[in-house]
């Protein structure tokens, strides 16, 4: 939910998802937005700006076109600094430690590390003594 809501606030995706949803429009909406036409669509079922059995229409959709494992458009990456900085903002200065901040983006702390510090996990490996 915080992730759906950074990315796509609802109340400045409410417009774009007020005059009707079909595949087109969520291709539109993923260039402009920069997540998945997936997201778009949960977010559009989510503040029911369709009704399931549309969102289940367009999943389908979506999946007989190949969009569900390619869609058609790629998105270039961002420059992370402003995630970073919200990140850095939450730690230093809302107290949040990186379990708590884990939590609450619902990922393992290993991947926040990973992700968000570049500390790679540590491998654990057993010593194995071979006599010949």
């Amino acid at each position: 939910t915080f992730a759906n809501e950074l990315l796509l606030p609802t109340v400045d995706i409410a417009s774009h998802l007020s005059n009707g949803i079909t595949i087109d429009k969520l291709i539109e909406l993923k260039q402009y937005w920069k997540v998945s036409m997936q997201a778009i669509l949960y977010k559009a079922k989510s503040l029911k700006f369709i009704a399931d059995n549309q969102y289940n229409y367009l999943v389908r959709q979506m999946g007989y076109l190949g969009y569900r494992t390619k869609e058609p458009v790629d998105i270039e990456p961002d420059n992370i600094s402003l995630l970073k900085e919200l990140i850095d903002t939450h730690i230093q200065e809302m107290g949040y430690t990186k379990e708590g901040l884990a939590d609450l983006l619902n990922i393992n702390l290993e991947e926040l590390n990973d992700v968000y510090f570049g500390v790679k996990p540590r491998v654990k490996t057993k010593l194995l003594r071979v006599v010949i």
